[in-house]
């Protein structure tokens, strides 16, 4: 896993990319209007955005075995382009502009192809993620709000069998 690692910032590295850096692991838990739940999120990098010097971009790095099917329109790359839009815009105070994924491949590309790919999603382009990312908070936490049953696990492996006897004994409030 550490030669992994250690071959993956290599390849990255070689063909690094720059930016005019604002913030590195920027994090926060911020309210949005509209939505019951305040969002979270951890940013890699804040940067300066190129389309727009007011505004800033964010980046993210991922190192993976394979690059992904879909690129930009990866729904995991969305969803969480989403949750960082509203932190970044929150905790910076400026306008965010784009969402870019840095995917590294751990493994070298045999036939000399480059180890890095870039995929930039333009908030400015997503009007319907964002109706749907809004009707998703939403419904999540709806469902999480309602009342539940606490009900045993009797095939837990380590708990199972004191699960059931809680149960039996009438001990787990609703």
């Amino acid at each position: 896993m550490e030669a992994d690692y250690l071959r993956a910032i290599g390849f990255y590295l070689a063909r690094a990319p720059r930016h005019k850096v604002i913030a590195v692991e920027l994090r926060g838990t911020v309210p949005v209007a509209g939505l019951p739940l305040p969002l979270t999120a951890v940013s890699d990098l804040v940067v300066e955005s190129r389309l727009d010097p007011s505004a800033v971009d964010v980046v993210d790095h991922k190192f993976v075995d394979s690059f992904s099917k879909g690129g930009a329109t990866k729904t995991l790359f969305v969803m969480q382009a989403l949750f960082n839009y509203y932190t970044v815009r929150e905790l910076t105070g400026r306008p965010v502009r784009r969402f870019m994924v840095y995917e590294c491949k751990k493994s070298r590309n045999a036939d000399g192809r480059s180890q890095l790919r870039r995929y930039i999603i333009d908030y400015a382009k997503c009007a319907e993620e964002f109706a749907l990312f809004h009707r998703l908070i939403k419904d999540a936490t709806a469902e999480i709000a309602r009342p539940r049953l606490w009900l045993p696990n009797p095939s837990d492996m380590f708990e199972g069998e004191h699960s059931f006897d809680l149960y039996r004994l009438n001990l787990i409030d609703p």
